[in-house]
């Protein structure tokens, strides 16, 4: 059985994203779209205590709908990791 630990808390999954990337340093400014899926847990940031590698999960309210938003939400956090290039 394969384990996650991952929250759609707001300020912990902005915290967990600073300590993977700790040059970063996140607000809700840089990534509104990943907070508003978030505030819906419709995506989860892994916790780094636990996972050697950020993932976005899927959240309890995830459905297809959510599909572009989702993208976009990925791509808020790639571009800033890319020194803001969209990829």
């Amino acid at each position: 059985m394969l384990m996650k630990f991952a929250t759609c808390n707001v300020n912990r999954g902005l915290k967990y994203l600073s300590e993977y990337f700790s040059w970063w340093n996140i607000n809700k400014k840089d990534v509104p779209t990943l907070v508003e899926m978030m505030e819906k847990d419709v995506i989860r940031v892994t916790d780094p205590d636990f996972h050697q590698d950020l993932h976005l999960l899927e959240g309890s309210n995830y459905d297809s709908s959510y599909k572009k938003q989702v993208e976009k939400a990925k791509q808020e956090v790639l571009g800033i990791l890319n020194g803001g290039k969209l990829i």
